[in-house]
């Protein structure tokens, strides 16, 4: 037997004595009397290292994952506005008849007003200061006009990137409904517009909107000329709502939408026309939603179809 402390004193090692020996009086170590303290707090730094590790790991995660919803997020309105402008041209193209008709005459206008004013100036005929004048003056707005059908044409089929600034909408729609009744004129269908006054301000993208409204009133107008309808009316009002919405309708008088359709017709490249691309109304509800809006079809009172939409108030304009 052996005494501990007199190994320490004397530097002698454990290891030289013999196999067997006995060791009194040794002193615990830290590990002796700890042990289970050690191990439990070294078990808590390894959780607190892992749990620390997998918030960094998740917020990594996050971030990346933010990222490529953002990135996403740009693609697909990139990719819903080289469709959106596709399909502006296509409908531009469709309405080519009307816009000739509409731009021929105030050509025609023009054209008659200066010959007038000419035999004025250079015929036998008393020369009437006061007639030259109206005469360009009527030059002047039948030039006006033929300029803002082809400016509002030129927005609408020039590719441009979206941007939502604040709009007064009953103005917008105004002028998107004055495209659509070059055609609707051909037909022999009214367009009859109900916009409410002082109207609180949207924040969209006046292109986009227009396009909605101009698809949702040629549908109207190619449904009732389907039907053979000899003459009808469409309606478009907009007026403000309580829940800080302004809504937009589109009514007509024409066959309806059958059931078997109703809830197709939204539907990317289906459409009820023979030869319908089918991606106006896909495209006119991705446009709203992307507006913070809704975008709907109900049947009309007394036949027909309504469309409605709904676009949120800018802030501090409710």
């Amino acid at each position: 037997m052996y005494d501990w402390r007199e190994l320490q004193r004397w530097d002698i090692s454990e290891a030289r004595l013999p196999v067997g020996s006995i060791v009194q009086f040794r002193e615990r170590t830290v590990w002796d009397q700890y042990r289970l303290q050690i191990i439990g707090a070294l078990a808590v730094v390894c959780f607190q290292a892992a749990l620390i590790g997998g918030l960094l790991f998740e917020r990594q995660a996050r971030k990346h994952a933010a990222e490529q919803a953002g990135k996403a997020r740009l693609e697909t309105g990139l990719y819903r506005e080289n469709l959106a402008h596709l399909a502006r041209v296509y409908t531009v193209g469709e309405m080519s008849t009307a816009i000739a008709h509409e731009v021929n005459q105030p050509l025609v206008a023009i054209k008659n007003s200066a010959l007038a004013a000419r035999r004025r100036l250079i015929g036998n005929e008393t020369l009437s200061l006061a007639k030259v004048h109206e005469l360009l003056d009527k030059i002047e707005a039948q030039a006006s006009r033929a300029g803002d059908v082809v400016q509002s044409l030129r927005a609408m089929v020039k590719k441009h990137e979206p941007e939502a600034v604040e709009t007064e909408l009953g103005e917008l729609i105004a002028a998107a409904l004055k495209l659509v009744e070059m055609e609707s004129g051909i037909a022999n269908i009214r367009i009859e517009p109900a916009i409410s006054p002082e109207l609180p301000p949207v924040f969209v993208d006046g292109i986009q909107i227009q396009q909605v409204v101009l698809n949702l009133t040629r549908n109207a107008i190619e449904a009732i000329e389907g039907a053979g309808i000899a003459s009808s009316v469409i309606k478009v009002a907009v007026v403000g709502s309580a829940k800080n919405e302004i809504a937009v309708s589109v009514a007509d008088c024409g066959p309806g939408i059958a059931p078997k359709d109703a809830n197709l017709i939204f539907d990317p490249f289906y459409s009820t026309k023979r030869a319908g691309l089918g991606v106006g109304l896909s495209i006119s509800r991705a446009i709203v939603e992307a507006h913070g809006g809704r975008l709907w079809s109900a049947p009309n009172e007394g036949g027909g179809c309504v469309f409605q939409f709904t676009l949120p108030v800018a802030k501090g304009g409710s």
